[in-house]
């Protein structure tokens, strides 16, 4: 970080960022019965976009992510996508715990125009899970990202799923919570695989390290909204000792490439 790095100096300030692309790859909308929040719907989750300088969000429902109601969670997406064009973007989430369903829930929410998938396993299924496979195989056909929950020991599970389906972006959420070198090793062996940078604790210099072993097109801005805030997300990367186009790249340039933005 240089006396000429305009994005750390503007950011100590509280300056918003007008000047740089700024879009999360890991937002929610809805609310969540284990975390009370204030901004749970799409108009407040805007709110605070606008307040911040956050240009888009890629948003998964609570009620599908972390819940039994995907196709409700999948409506409120697609009415946050269709209601605001251009500010979200919607993952249809899998639900593996219908298996039958999988496929039809995809091709629906594709015609309401949702290009990606979020997959979570609270819902008790490995991602290896014979459920999942058509949902993947589908977005391999598509290119499309894949965004999953990983909190260390998925991580393997993501290398291997990655071997498999090498024309799906698949994205590490939470990248570096645990399991550090692991992520590191994903990160630099498969072209494939992104990293995703939202956690409520960190250890020192994540960002750098990702930035100076995995290189900073592979590394994705993410808030985990409205779990956490988005601003201290914004804050890790903003005053990281990269370079300010690398801060561009993980703040933006890279999920606009992504998901096509």
């Amino acid at each position: 970080m240089s006396n000429t790095d305009s994005i750390a100096r503007r950011a100590r300030r509280g300056e918003k960022l007008d000047d740089v692309v700024i879009i999360d790859a890991h937002g929610h909308l809805g609310r969540f019965f284990n975390f009370p929040t204030a901004t749970a719907n799409a108009e407040g989750v805007l709110g605070v976009m606008d307040r911040v300088g956050v240009d888009c969000i890629c948003v998964s429902a609570h009620v599908a992510a972390v819940g039994t109601d995907f196709v409700r969670g999948n409506d409120e997406i697609v009415g946050a996508v269709q209601g605001f064009p251009g500010r979200f973007f919607g993952y249809t989430t899998v639900f593996p715990n219908r298996a039958e369903g999988v496929l039809p829930e995809i091709q629906r929410c594709e015609r309401e125009g949702l290009r990606a998938f979020k997959i979570h396993n609270f819902h008790g299924k490995k991602y290896t899970d014979d459920a999942y496979q058509p949902a993947f195989a589908y977005a391999n056909e598509r290119s499309w990202p894949v965004l999953a929950h990983t909190y260390g020991p998925e991580v393997p599970v993501i290398r291997e799923l990655a071997q498999r389906y090498l024309h799906v972006t698949w994205i590490c959420a939470h990248s570096g919570v645990a399991q550090f070198e692991d992520y590191l090793g994903i990160g630099k062996d498969l072209d494939n695989v992104y990293l995703e940078i939202c956690s409520s604790l960190s250890g020192n210099r994540r960002i750098e390290i990702f930035v100076r072993e995995v290189g900073a097109h592979k590394v994705l801005y993410g808030s985990d909204a409205a779990f956490i805030a988005m601003t201290p997300q914004i804050g890790r990367v903003a005053l990281a000792r990269i370079t300010e186009d690398e801060k561009r790249q993980i703040l933006g340039l890279n999920a606009k490439r992504i998901f096509g933005l």
